[in-house]
């Protein structure tokens, strides 16, 4: 039965046996493989949109704060005698404050923005041999040479 199939001449040195042999394909899907090699470019390919958004640093800060010792100033005064007299000591203590102060850290927005992709893909392909035999049956050909 031939439907579907075309006659094939048997061929002893392609070891093909006598009698029907069948086979071929009306389909062939080819593996990465048996496609010749090739790279791709990126084209025009971007990453997805990543919307506005920042980035911020936890800094809990730093204190230079302080204060000075509470010490007594230099010895000294002065005496008040008018219509009787005194004396004025001008010695006191006093302190010196250093504040306090924290800083903070933060990355500003870049905005709604996406990434353009560049370069070349790595080679695919290996270019391997597949069958492009269509559907076939074998049959004993006798070619009548004239005598």
């Amino acid at each position: 039965d031939f439907r579907g199939r075309f006659p094939l001449g048997l061929n002893p040195p392609q070891n093909q046996s006598a009698g029907v042999n069948k086979g071929g394909s009306s389909t062939q899907i080819l593996t990465v493989d048996q496609i010749p090699v090739h790279r791709h470019n990126s084209g025009t390919l971007v990453t997805a949109n990543a919307g506005a958004h920042a980035h911020s640093v936890n800094d809990p800060g730093h204190n230079h704060g302080g204060a000075t010792d509470a010490r007594p100033g230099g010895s000294g005064g002065f005496n008040l005698k008018a219509n009787g007299g005194g004396h004025f000591d001008d010695r006191s203590s006093h302190v010196h404050g250093i504040p306090t102060s924290l800083s903070g850290i933060s990355i500003l927005s870049g905005g709604i923005h996406n990434h353009t992709i560049s370069g070349l893909t790595d080679n695919a392909g290996q270019g391997k041999s597949f069958s492009i035999m269509p559907p076939y049956q074998t049959i004993d050909f006798i070619i009548y040479t004239g005598d």
